[in-house]
């Protein structure tokens, strides 16, 4: 029986005077109580669930959050080599900037660089 039903037979009976005089209406209030508790307790675990959701999500936000200020402390303090220049050429013995047509750039730092650049716009 769904809830819907049950609220129809508790009206169908308290318009019975039949009903209410052979003790019907306790009968009918019971099962509606009944599920009514039971759709209470269903929303009950539902919203124990998403609090729980809730605090795992916070939990992991936090350890993120700490990750990026420990990336962004390396970043910003240290040097970041990949050692393999943008166009995939070898940082050592990179070709002459005059015969490849650009200067040198390694893609670790540029890539920190980028990264930095991205954090700061987005906190600023």
């Amino acid at each position: 029986m769904t809830i819907d039903t049950n609220k129809e037979a508790v009206e169908r009976h308290l318009t019975l005077d039949d009903n209410h005089e052979a003790g019907l209406i306790p009968m009918a209030t019971q099962i509606l109580l009944r599920a009514l508790t039971a759709e209470r307790d269903a929303q009950t675990a539902r919203a124990d669930a998403a609090e729980a959701e809730v605090a795992r999500l916070t939990a992991e936000n936090e350890r993120l959050s700490s990750l990026v200020d420990s990336a962004e402390g390396i970043f910003a303090n240290c040097e970041v080599s990949a050692g393999v220049c943008c166009c995939g050429e070898n940082m050592d013995g990179h070709s002459n900037p005059m015969e490849c047509g650009h200067s040198p750039v390694d893609m670790g730092g540029s890539s920190a660089s980028q990264w930095l650049a991205a954090l700061q716009r987005k906190a600023g």
